[in-house]
């Protein structure tokens, strides 16, 4: 199974997780390098945010995974959750 086949944000966190941790990365320092925070980083990894597929791009590039795959799934999730991508709106308004 592919890492971006898994239809939970619960279980690609903890995929991104391991990746993160096999890169010896700190949550600070892959979301300076995604240009992320490490808040938004811990909760990708616990399953309770799905990044913008720009977000999505930049975590592959940095974990050595696919980044048209990741951000396909994040549009895919962003679709599927509205509560989710209510965050981006917003956050992207403010």
């Amino acid at each position: 199974m592919r890492y971006y086949s898994v239809s939970s944000p619960a279980a690609l966190g903890l995929i991104l997780a391991e990746r993160r941790r096999h890169r010896n990365l700190s949550v600070i320092e892959l979301g300076q390098l995604c240009g992320t925070t490490a808040r938004e980083i811990r909760r990708l990894e616990e399953g309770r945010w799905i990044p913008s597929p720009s977000q999505a791009w930049s975590l592959a590039e940095v974990l050595g995974l696919e980044p048209e795959e990741l951000a396909a799934w994040a549009v895919r999730q962003l679709l599927f959750h509205p509560e989710l991508l209510a965050e981006h709106v917003l956050s992207a308004a403010a």
